[in-house]
C-alpha cells in the first residue's frame, strides 16, 4: 500500500510498507528441528564404568524442542569397547575406542567414547585335568595387570594345540571331537598380545557301552543271496562311538566276506560253508557275532509253471521258496518213489533226491485267493504208523484275481505263496494224519469238539509261549469249520495266530511254531532261524455254538466230553 504524507515545509515523501497477506505461504509456520547435540556423561570411562548420553534438538530460532530417547538411535562402530545395556546407556567392556552415531528428528551426530584400563600383563588358562572325548567344559581364564589387579571384559581368543582336536564355541565352549586320536592337549589363550597356555590335560573315554549286530538273514546259504547288517556301538553314556575307534572282519574270511564299512550298511556274503563270526573291536574291545553259512539244502523246489501263470506269480513262488530254504534242511538222500493222488502227475512217478516238484497254476480257488498241498507222499515204514513225507505238491491261485492290481503289493503274493507251500511241504496236510497229532473229533462232526494239534515238538514250543492250556485243548489250536476249507489245516482263527505264515490269512513270520510242525512230520529244520513272533493269548477261544450255528442235526445226538467235562464232539449215533 503507498501512502502519502504532506510534511509542512517539505515536499511529499512516499513511504513504503509491506504487509504479510493472509494468503503468503513463503515462510516458515513453525519452529523446524535444525540442529542436534549430543552431550557426554564421561567420554574417558574404564571397563565397567555407566556412559550415558543425551541427545538435544534446537530449531531455527536456536530453541530448544521437547523430545524423548525413543526419538533416538544408535550406531556403535564396534561393539567390543562398549554395549548398550538400555536405549542411551553404555556400558564398559574393554579397552578401545568407539564412535557413537546418534539419529534423530532428522539429524545425526557423532560422538567418541574411549575406555581406559590397565593393560593386561598376565594370561591364566586353567583346564580339567582330563576332558572325555566328545565333551564340551569351559576353560578358566584370568587376566591381571602389572599390579595383580583382575581385569575383565577383555577380547580374548583360544587356540587348541594340537590344531583341529576341538572346536570353540561362540561363548567359549571347547568340545573335544569324538572320533579324534589324541590322548592330550592344552589351550592357548591371547588377550591384548598377552599369551598364557593351559595345563596339558589329558583325553578319556567313557567306557563302551550297548554294541549291536543287526543282520537281514539270519544265516547265509553258499547259493543264497547275500546280507545287509548294521552294527551299532555306543558308550555308556548312550554316546556314538566314532568309527576310528571300531573294527569290523569276520573271523573266517574264507567262509564269508564283508563290505562296507561302520557305521554304514555291511553287506554279507557266504562263500562256503561253516561259521565265521562277525568279529567287531570296540576300542579295543572284542565283540563276536556268530553267524553260520551253509552249503544249498539238500533238496531244492521245482517249479513247474504251466503257461496262464503271470511272471509277478512266478517271482513270489520263487521268493517264497528262498524263505523256506532259509529254515529248512531236509536231508533226502535217496530216490524217492512217490505215492501220486493223481490231481498233478501220474501215480508211481520217480524224482531225483534232490527235487520237489511244486505244480504252479491258474485255476478256479473255490472263493479262495489261492490253494496248495501235496500231491504226492513218500511212505517210511509202514502206511499206517510210518512216516508220511510230501514228496510233491500243487499250488494254484484263483483266475479272479486281478494281478495288475497296484492294491496287490509284491509283499502279498509272497506271503501267499510262501503260505501255500507251507501247506506242500506237510503244515496242514500232512501233519492232519493222525499219527502226527492230529485230533480231529472225526471230522464229520464239525468243531463242537475243536480240532489240535498235539505233537511232542509243537507241544514244547507252544508251552514256551506259555499257552499250554490255552482254550480248554490239549493241544494247539487249529482252525475250525467255521473258515471254509481250513478246519484242522491251518492255525485257529480269531486272532490267536495273527501275522502267523500257516495261520488264517497268511501272514509274514514264519514261526518256531510251525518249523515244530514241519519237524514233528519228518522235515530237518532249523528253528533257531525262525521269524520273531508269539501268539495272541488275549485272543478269545471260538464259541462252539457260533462256529457250529450253520450245522443242524436231526435226530437223536450223542455228546461227548472229556475229563474235565469239556464239551468234546457231538455226532449221530
Amino acid at each position: 500500500m503507498l501512502r502519502l504524507l504532506r510534511i509542512p515545509g517539505a515536499s511529499l515523501i512516499a513511504l513504503l510498507v509491506v504487509a504479510a497477506c493472509s494468503g503468503d505461504k513463503s515462510g516458515p509456520t513453525g519452529p523446524v528441528a535444525s540442529m542436534l547435540t549430543v552431550k557426554v556423561s564421561s567420554a574417558l570411562v574404564y571397563p565397567g564404568d555407566l556412559v550415558t548420553l543425551a541427545p538435544s534438538v534446537v530449531d531455527q530460532h536456536g530453541a530448544p524442542m521437547q523430545t524423548s530417547p525413543s526419538d533416538f538411535t544408535t550406531t556403535l562402530s564396534d561393539t567390543m569397547p562398549v554395549v548398550e545395556t538400555s536405549r542411551l546407556t553404555f556400558r564398559a567392556m574393554q579397552p578401545g575406542e568407539v564412535a557413537v552415531h546418534v539419529a534423530g528428528r532428522g539429524l545425526s551426530s557423532t560422538v567418541r567414547l574411549t575406555v581406559r584400563g590397565e593393560p593386561v600383563a598376565h594370561v591364566v588358562v586353567t583346564i580339567p585335568d582330563t576332558v572325555r572325548y566328545g565333551a564340551a567344559f569351559h576353560p578358566t581364564v584370568k587376566l591381571t595387570a602389572a599390579d595383580g589387579s583382575t581385569l575383565s571384559g577383555r577380547r580374548v581368543g583360544y587356540l587348541v594345540s594340537p590344531a583341529g582336536v576341538a572346536t570353540v564355541s561362540a561363548d567359549t565352549a571347547v568340545a573335544l571331537k569324538q572320533d579324534t586320536t589324541v590322548r592330550t592337549f592344552t589351550i592357548t589363550v591371547t588377550s591384548e598380545g598377552v599369551v598364557g597356555t593351559s595345563n596339558r590335560t589329558t583325553a578319556t573315554r567313557a567306557p563302551v557301552g550297548a554294541v549291536t549286530f543287526q543282520a537281514s538273514r539270519r544265516a547265509l546259504w553258499t547259493d543264497s543271496l547275500t546280507a545287509t547288517a548294521t552294527l551299532s556301538a555306543r558308550d555308556s553314556l548312550g554316546d556314538v562311538i566314532g568309527s576310528s575307534e571300531v573294527r569290523v572282519a569276520a573271523s573266517d574270511p574264507s567262509v564269508m566276506s564283508i563290505a562296507g564299512a561302520y557305521p554304514g550298511v555291511l553287506t554279507l556274503t557266504g562263500l562256503k560253508p561253516g561259521e565265521s563270526s562277525i568279529a567287531v573291536t570296540v576300542r579295543g574291545r572284542p565283540f563276536n557275532f556268530p553267524y553260520s553259512v551253509y552249503a544249498p539244502a539238500r533238496w531244492g523246489i521245482k517249479f513247474i509253471f504251466t503257461d496262464s501263470v503271470p511272471a509277478r506269480v512266478r517271482t513270489a513262488m520263487q521268493a517264497a521258496a528262498h524263505r523256506w530254504g532259509q529254515v529248512l534242511q531236509d536231508t533226502i538222500n535217496r530216490p524217492h518213489r512217490i505215492w501220486g493222488t493223481g490231481s498233478c502227475f501220474s501215480r508211481d512217478t520217480t524224482f531225483t533226491p534232490d527235487s520237489l516238484p511244486v505244480f504252479v497254476d491258474i485255476r478256479d480257488a473255490a472263493g479262495g485267493f489261492a490253494r496248495g498241498g501235496p500231491c504226492g507222499y513218500d511212505i517210511i515204514g509202514d502206511w499206517r504208523t510210518g512216516r508220511w513225507i510230501s514228496q510233491g505238491g500243487l499250488v494254484y491261485f484263483d483266475r479272479q484275481i486281478n494281478f495288475d492290481s497296484p492294491a496287490l503289493t509284491d509283499a502279498i503274493f509272497i506271503d501267499v505263496a510262501t503260505h501255500e507251500l507251507g501247506h506242500v511241504l506237510g503244515s496242514g496236510t500232512v501233519s492232519m494224519l493222525p499219527v502226527y497229532g492230529f485230533n480231529h473229533n472225526t471230522l464229520a462232526d464239525t468243531v463242537l469238539g475243536p480240532p489240535y494239534f498235539a505233537s511232542p515238538r509243537t507241544l514244547a514250543v507252544w508251552a514256551s509261549y506259555g499257552a499250554t492250556g490255552w482254550g480248554g485243548l490239549a493241544g494247539i489250536p487249529l482252525a475250525t469249520s467255521a473258515v471254509p476249507l481250513s478246519m484242522g489245516a491251518h492255525w485257529r482263527e480269531g486272532g490267536l495266530f495273527t501275522g502267523e505264515v500257516m495261520g488264517i490269512g497268511a501272514g509274514a513270520a514264519i514261526s518256531r511254531l510251525t518249523l515244530a510242525q514241519l519237524a514233528d512230520v519228518g522235515r530237518v529244520v532249523r528253528p533257531e532261524y525262525a521269524d520273531p513272533w508269539a501268539p495272541t493269548l488275549t485272543a478269545k477261544p471260538t464259541s462252539a455254538l457260533m462256529a457250529a450255528e450253520s450245522l443242524v442235526l436231526d435226530g437223536p445226538v450223542a455228546i461227548k466230553r472229556d475229563a474235565r467235562g469239556h464239551l468234546v464232539t457231538v455226532f449221530q449215533p
